[in-house]
């Protein structure tokens, strides 16, 4: 028995000895720290502190860099807006928007502690840099140290998420919980304990509070059942996964509600190959997001890329169905799980396309992690083919993300409410009425405005299916019931009947004794039938002002233009005017012959409202055009707009009324624009670029 004995312990210690020895395979960074001889303990402590602080400060400073910079955009609007309802009322209603209540509530305490809307965007500029620290453990925990700084070098600086996590929406709260959920779950496979399963459960729910769509990336882990069931954990994991499930109970008849409500309807477009190449293109770091739907994101100037993105995509698909296919055959757990992160999402998202569409980009953003994390595991393997494609797509992914950072923090995507409120605050005059459409603008536009600010009456125009925001019901129930008659015909009349009664309603209780009234809008349903319904009502529109992004504020009035305040060019065509081309004149009217312009010089104030009265007639085949700039004492134009294409718009106030000729008709199309800071002067240009066009009482008037 002894001798038996004495065997088992050298068959035990020979194994000992083949496990030391295969610790060599690991990458020298890791082999070193383990076999210095004196001092290892510190070395090891420097990488094991010092790699995911280093990461921690060079994400961190990534998201947070210039964060300001953009507007807040609508659904950060909304972001804010539920975040500030009573906690019963943002519990009952925080799904709303299709999106649960986790980071809403967050947003929600930090703005009870202090009034500062940027916290939105610092918790998940925050949450992202935490993502990177734990996509390097789980990258270490999966395969090895040198895995994990790849991964995390990868995801500090992806364009993709240094965008989202300079956003104040969930998605990179989301990430960060899928990260943890997966590290939980693989720490507990090989150290089982209570309070690691405990916290892989808590993990999980927090991502489903967060996103709905978390659940497309954490199917993966019912691999790690085989994994379970080598160590005989089946029950604990199970008992995991039901304990999850358990905590996400309460928010589940909610839940099936929003799920309910994106099948019957919902504005996510079919996607498109050309949608699919776009979002493999963000995966690789070329391209950077725009949440601004239809616009796509601007692609860095990378001669290998450039002019062959359908190719490149083509190829980094094949590649990773071709990794995901040898880690399935070969067996390989760890990268099957992240070649799974990947696909799968594609694959319900698209197949899912079929009956509903929720192909947006961000849907895929923590797919991205799985993607990492597959190239980190064949780089640091063993020198082979596959080792090599990897490293050769770790540095393309590199090279692209550093080349497109600049994009990130340069690109204009968001519409400048913040450029409109300035102008709002500025115009607005006491006694004025304003309507905000949609009703969140009220929320995303107040963020730029001081907290004490309050017009004398305001509007917020919803559609029925906000009404359960405090006081809309009980103020418009009765609305319901009078036009109605039956409730249960509401769901039918979704976008019909009630909503042009509501929107009626709404408008009628803001312009009640008003004689001027803002509205604050964008390119929005309704916008149109808004303005059909103030000039059915006697409203003249006096002042429309179009900001970047299509942010819009309008001035109407119940009064003509030439009541509006003094007059700083009066109606004729004196001496002030210069004249180019072609100009039959007299004092009252000016006739111009292709090519042809007027121009009009006057002195401005800053912050003033002023409306530019135009009548004008074109006979068919003309093309008449208007254009108004603001110089400041330099004699720099002010006001100028670079659309997202890089293109500068050099009219200034931007208008939509001069685009089309007219048909040989006089036409009264006055506008007006609020004057930007600095201004000091501007100019009036009247041109014809083709045919022939004749103008009268062209009146400019400052608000008295």
């Amino acid at each position: 028995m002894k001798g038996t004995g004495s065997r088992q312990n050298g068959q035990k210690a020979l194994s000992s000895a083949a496990r030391s020895s295969s610790d060599l395979a690991v990458p020298f960074v890791q082999a070193g720290a383990r076999t210095l001889p004196r001092g290892g303990g510190r070395i090891t402590a420097a990488y094991t502190v010092g790699i995911p602080v280093i990461l921690l400060v060079a994400a961190f400073a990534l998201r947070v860099f210039h964060i300001d910079r953009e507007s807040f955009w609508l659904d950060e609007g909304y972001t804010l807006f539920f975040s500030q309802l009573p906690l019963n009322r943002l519990i009952m209603i925080g799904g709303a928007h299709e999106h649960p209540p986790l980071y809403y509530l967050i947003v929600h305490a930090l703005l009870a502690a202090h009034r500062w809307f940027m916290a939105t965007r610092y918790v998940s500029a925050v949450a992202g840099a935490l993502s990177v620290v734990a996509i390097y453990h789980l990258g270490r925990t999966m395969f090895n140290r040198c895995a994990g700084v790849v991964a995390a070098i990868l995801l500090t600086i992806s364009p993709f998420h240094v965008w989202w996590s300079r956003d104040g929406r969930a998605y990179a709260l989301a990430g960060l919980f899928v990260l943890l959920s997966y590290l939980a779950v693989f720490h507990a496979l090989e150290r089982p304990r209570r309070s690691i399963w405990i916290t892989y459960a808590i993990c999980t729910a927090l991502a489903l509070y967060t996103e709905y769509t978390t659940a497309f990336v954490l199917l993966p882990q019912i691999l790690l059942l085989l994994r379970a069931r080598n160590r005989r954990l089946v029950r604990p994991t199970l008992l995991a996964w039901l304990s999850a499930a358990v905590l996400f109970v309460p928010w589940a008849g909610i839940a099936l509600k929003d799920a309910a409500s994106v099948a019957s309807d919902y504005w996510i477009p079919p996607p498109s190959a050309g949608t699919v190449e776009n979002t493999i293109l963000e995966f690789l770091g070329s391209v950077t997001p725009c949440p601004n739907f239809p616009c796509v994101g601007q692609e860095a100037v990378l001669p290998v890329i450039l002019g062959h993105e359908a190719a490149f995509a083509i190829v980094a698909a094949a590649l990773t169905g071709a990794a995901l296919l040898y880690a399935l055959v070969s067996a390989r757990l760890e990268l099957s799980i992240a070649g799974l992160w990947v696909a799968l999402p594609f694959v319900i998202v698209l197949a899912l396309a079929r009956r509903r569409s929720l192909y947006v980009d961000r849907v895929f953003l923590d797919a991205t992690f799985g993607l990492y994390l597959l190239i980190a595991g064949f780089l640091t393997r063993k020198a082979s083919v596959t080792s090599c494609i990897a490293v050769a797509t770790a540095v393309i992914i590199g090279i692209s993300s550093v080349a497109s950072l600049n994009l990130v923090y340069s690109q204009s995507s968001n519409p400048d409410f913040r450029s409109l409120a300035r102008d709002l605050r500025s115009a607005y005059r006491p006694g004025q009425a304003v309507v905000y459409n949609p009703a969140v603008l009220h929320t995303l536009v107040g963020a730029y405005l001081p907290a004490n600010w309050r017009p004398t009456r305001q509007q917020l125009l919803w559609f029925h299916g906000y009404l359960d925001v405090p006081g809309w019901q009980k103020r418009f129930g009765s609305l319901k019931t009078r036009t109605l008659g039956d409730a249960h015909l509401l769901p039918q009349l979704r976008y019909g009947r009630f909503d042009t009664l509501l929107r009626d309603a709404q408008l009628r209780h803001a312009v009640a004794g008003e004689r001027q009234l803002w509205l604050v809008t964008q390119d929005y349903a309704g916008v149109t039938d808004n303005r059909r319904w103030l000039v059915a009502h006697a409203f003249n529109l006096l002042l429309s002002q179009i900001y970047f992004g299509d942010a819009r504020l309008e001035l109407w009035d119940r009064r003509p233009p030439d009541q509006f305040g003094a007059a700083i060019v009066r109606p004729g065509f004196d001496n002030h005017w210069v004249y180019q081309g072609r100009v039959a004149k007299n004092h009252l009217t000016a006739v111009q012959q292709a090519p042809a312009r007027m121009v009009r010089t006057l002195a401005l104030r800053a912050g003033h409202a002023y409306t530019v009265n135009i009548e004008y007639r074109a006979f068919p085949g003309s093309y008449p055009t208007v254009a108004f700039h603001t110089y400041d004492h330099s004699g720099h134009v002010l006001g100028r707009m670079v659309d997202r294409f890089g293109h500068v718009l050099d009219s200034f106030p931007r208008t939509e009324w001069y685009d089309m000729p007219a048909n040989d008709v006089w036409l009264d199309e006055p506008f007006g624009f609020v004057a930007p800071p600095g201004t000091v002067r501007g100019v009036l240009i009247l041109g014809n670029a083709a045919g022939t066009t004749s103008w009268r009482n062209i009146g400019v008037y400052e608000e008295r």
